[in-house]
């Protein structure tokens, strides 16, 4: 496991919890500037509650909750901690989720908004994430001045709602909106948020060999590419640096 802040000077807004059998990613989604807050707690806050309930409620649930079913009770536990605040409004923190359950002969995964997961099988190597975040900003540049602001406009747009994307924030639907399935005999896999992700979207690197690779490699040359590239004009992308967090499992021998 490992994890490392887009800024050293910024709270990391990722979290990430693991037991031999369970994997929680959390990428907690950033206030762009001028945007008034709806919550006093603060994104990191948000993640660290959310993320100990999950881990905690998906191995108490280990042989028989659905993990949506385990997201929609986390989430509601966790708005029910600040009451005071509007957790429904894109003024308050909300996050990306990813949860890898195994079994002895199987997997069940779970992606909630731009988070990702991928696992080896002996079918072969697949990436599952929610492609709804981008295509709700698809025609926004990346680097253009204001995409901030733009970006927030289309939270309060398509955030949560039918036809739109939906993340970890107030409402306990947004569960039953995630991403989720079952795999036969997973051998490896990756838990990721999308600034670690950027190994294969950004840096090209094939997901096979992403698994082969540890989890503080694959956000250090994550962090190489983003260095040699400070205007984000050789790869675009909404933030020089992002939080970075990835969590790599192998099956035992034996």
């Amino acid at each position: 496991m490992a994890t490392e802040p887009g800024d050293p000077d910024t709270p990391n807004e990722d979290w990430h919890g693991a037991t031999g059998r369970t994997i929680v990613v959390l990428d907690g989604v950033s206030m762009p500037a001028g945007i008034k807050q709806a919550c006093s707690h603060g994104t990191p806050w948000y993640v660290r509650q959310l993320g100990a309930r999950l881990l905690a409620d998906a191995e108490t649930a280990y042989s028989g909750t659905p993990l949506a079913d385990v997201l929609a009770g986390a989430i509601e536990s966790v708005a029910k901690l600040h009451p005071q605040c509007d957790a429904d409004s894109v003024g308050a923190p909300s996050a990306a989720v990813a949860m890898l359950r195994v079994f002895p002969r199987s997997a069940e995964y779970l992606v909630l908004a731009d988070a990702t997961i991928v696992i080896e099988t002996a079918r072969g190597v697949r990436a599952i994430t929610d492609d709804r975040v981008e295509a709700s900003v698809a025609d926004v540049s990346r680097t253009e001045p204001g995409a901030g602001v733009l970006i927030a406009e289309r939270r309060a747009e398509h955030r949560n709602r039918p036809g739109g994307y939906w993340v970890a924030a107030g409402s306990v639907e947004a569960a039953a909106h995630a991403v989720t399935g079952h795999a036969e005999a997973v051998s490896r896999a990756a838990v990721m948020t999308d600034g670690a992700a950027l190994i294969a979207h950004m840096v090209g690197t094939p997901w096979p060999k992403v698994l082969g690779m540890g989890a503080a490699d694959i956000i250090w040359w994550v962090r190489t590419h983003e260095r040699s590239d400070p205007e984000r004009v050789t790869w675009p992308r909404w933030k020089v640096s992002d939080d970075a967090t990835a969590v790599m499992w192998q099956e035992r021998a034996g």
